[in-house]
């Protein structure tokens, strides 16, 4: 584990595409189950929100990147 500019970050094993699909896209999921949280806590719902999107988005070092490219790989290794 580390701490970087962008946030924290974790050193791992690289796993099947599947694994790291998953893996890649656990903490978008995890914000857009919490955005759920709307009418309870509407700041907080917001937020978790913006960074489900930001998180999504295919920028670089973004988990929308990582899950790009695995689903190219894993695209790639089908056909």
């Amino acid at each position: 584990m580390g701490l970087s500019w962008k946030g924290v970050y974790i050193v791992r094993e690289p796993g099947t595409p599947l694994a790291n699909m998953i893996t890649t896209l656990a903490g978008p999921a995890l914000n857009l189950l919490l955005a759920l949280s709307w009418s309870a806590w509407p700041y907080f719902g917001m937020l978790n929100l913006v960074f489900a999107i930001a998180n999504l988005a295919p920028h670089w070092g973004s988990d929308g990147q990582r899950a790009l490219r695995l689903a190219r790989l894993s695209f790639a290794q089908l056909t």
